[in-house]
């Protein structure tokens, strides 16, 4: 009765360490499909997360694109613009420009020509000897008439008076000159206006082109910032996740190994007891 008692015990034992090795087999089962499928949940974020990547970058660029044609568009209609304006201003003052150009041609040529041959005014005989005249009836009422001293005096009238004649023949010389003068002071202003109009363009135009130079390079740099950040921020993310695959990978095999070693375990012990209640029974 014993002896069957032990063996019956025996074979209890040895079931219980299969049954036991059996239910850590299933265990590491278990978690390897544990593992699996959180590396397969894990994979499955690194692809969402890649595509929301490219899709982040595709709309920055696209943003990029749109900043820099908008840009682009502001300053070549700026730039029309300025040109615009200073051809009106030139068109304006041409004509001006023209006219000053031509009448200062003709006054460097007149110049040029001289007051030409002394012409007597109009009417200089006629005031010449009502002048002489006049000098012989007085040199007459006082018996001088025809007298040295009514000889020198009639040349000095005749000599001082044509001076005067000469110097208003000078006057109307130089009084002709006026008119081309004037004209050609305002040709001289208004190429001025024109220059400075010129000038003030090329001026603006610069000062547009620095400030269009800046705005792409604010928006450049503003560009190559975001990317920056989505990479890194990406690349962080995939960082974590491949470390999370690592730690499931490892959890998987470490709990697989727990249960293999735990069955092993507790079929020994279950043998042991078997044995010293075998023992018992002998």
């Amino acid at each position: 009765m014993a002896v069957a008692t032990g063996t019956a015990l025996l074979a209890g034992g040895a079931l219980a360490a299969g049954g036991a090795a059996y239910a850590a087999h299933q265990q590491g089962k278990v978690a390897d499909k544990a593992a699996d499928a959180q590396l397969q949940g894990i994979d499955q974020s690194n692809a969402a997360q890649l595509e929301m990547f490219e899709k982040s970058l595709a709309a920055q660029r696209e943003m990029f694109d749109i900043s820099m044609g908008a840009q682009r568009e502001m300053f070549d209609l700026s730039l029309e613009e300025s040109r615009d304006a200073r051809d009106q201003a030139v068109e304006l003052t041409e004509p001006w420009r023209k006219a000053g150009t031509n009448a200062l041609s003709s006054l460097m040529q007149r110049i040029n020509q001289g007051p030409g041959s002394f012409q007597h005014s109009p009417g200089y005989q006629a005031r010449l000897a009502e002048g002489e005249n006049s000098i012989n009836r007085a040199m007459a009422a006082r018996g001088m008439y025809g007298s040295g001293a009514a000889l020198k005096g009639l040349t000095r009238f005749g000599q001082d008076y044509a001076t005067h004649d000469y110097d208003n023949f000078l006057n109307r010389y130089y009084q002709s000159l006026t008119p081309l003068q004037s004209m050609a002071g305002l040709g001289f202003t208004s190429a001025g206006n024109q220059g400075g109009t010129i000038a003030g363009t090329g001026a603006n135009i610069a000062g547009m082109a620095m400030q269009q130079g800046g705005n792409i390079g604010n928006t450049a740099m503003g560009y190559g910032s975001n990317v920056g950040n989505a990479m890194t921020q990406y690349g962080n993310n995939m960082s974590q996740n491949a470390l999370m695959g690592a730690n499931a990978r490892a959890s998987g095999y470490i709990n697989q190994a727990n249960a293999i070693t735990g069955g092993i375990q507790s079929g020994v012990n279950n043998m042991l007891n078997m044995g010293l209640l075998y023992g018992m029974y002998k």
